[in-house]
């Protein structure tokens, strides 16, 4: 069940990930988005 709940957590950090990037093409513009602790 934990091994479940970690593969999920991944997943969505991905998922977060993704999304910013797509929302935000350019990385260096907004560096503190990518210090986010998940």
């Amino acid at each position: 069940m934990i091994k479940n709940y970690l593969i999920f957590k991944n997943k969505l950090k991905e998922m977060i990930k993704q999304l910013i990037e797509w929302q935000l093409p350019s990385k260096h513009q907004l560096p503190n988005v990518y210090k986010i602790d998940y």
